[in-house]
């Protein structure tokens, strides 16, 4: 076993993954268990190919906020559209919580009601995919 020591969160959850995939034997990363769990996480949905996402309120009235494991900068495309397949544009705000957690609040104050689908591309064209419903 490597023992990787993780003090005072100075690592990014990306770069000790990236530190973590370069390994070919067993290791141990010693931080605390949150920062563990997101590392975890998201070496798992890397594997599956998705960006977790999760949103609320849901169903939205005046707005909903997304929020994922990861930065803002490693998002390419943003897609909303409409259960006819229309692309839509929606007014948001980005609310970055850290390194490795990310909000974005959008405005729905002016979308009918009905269901919407959201989808996130990273650069590393691993996908996340959501759904909102419009009271």
């Amino acid at each position: 076993y490597s023992l990787i020591p993780v003090h005072n969160w100075s690592y990014s959850v990306d770069t000790l993954i990236k530190i973590v995939e370069g390994f070919d034997e067993n290791i141990n990363v010693v931080a605390p268990d949150e920062f563990l769990n997101l590392i975890s996480s998201k070496l798992l949905d890397r594997e599956k190919n998705i960006i977790k996402l999760s949103n609320y309120p849901n169903p939205a009235n005046n707005h909903f906020t997304l929020e994922f494991l990861g930065s803002y900068e490693e998002i390419k495309t943003i897609k909303i559209h409409t259960i006819k397949g229309e692309n839509i544009n929606i007014p948001y705000s980005i609310e970055p919580i850290n390194s490795y957690l990310t909000k974005m609040r959008f405005n729905t104050e002016l979308l009918e009601s009905g269901t919407y689908f959201i989808s996130l591309i990273n650069t590393n064209d691993i996908t996340g995919k959501t759904t909102i419903i419009k009271n």
